[in-house]
């Protein structure tokens, strides 16, 4: 493959093809391949190079998402603060236990 080529086919993405150049002629030539027949095993290669990359950045993902550190919803700052509190012996309403009489 010519330097030309080369740099058109990696621009293009296409890493498989740039790579095994001369290994997928060559077996076009084994197999007696059809234009149509060299061109669908291409594409096809490069689609499973294309999906299996997919695949393992989809589970690479997570891991990094355990990074980053999360904290919870600050409730003891929210107005209602004393609706949240359990050792508040206050009901929701503002009502004591003692004084429902």
């Amino acid at each position: 493959m010519n330097e030309e080529l080369k740099t058109q086919v990696q621009a293009l993405g296409l890493k498989h093809l740039a790579q095994n150049w001369d290994a997928l002629c060559a077996a076009a030539l084994k197999q007696k391949l059809s234009y149509h027949g060299f061109l669908n095993n291409i594409i096809a290669q490069e689609y499973g190079l294309q999906q299996e990359t997919a695949r393992l950045a989809r589970i690479k993902k997570p891991a990094s998402l355990n990074s980053l550190s999360c904290r919870p919803f600050p409730l003891t700052n929210s107005p209602n603060s004393r609706r949240n509190s359990c050792s508040n012996s206050m009901t929701p309403r503002g009502i004591s236990p003692t004084d429902r009489n």
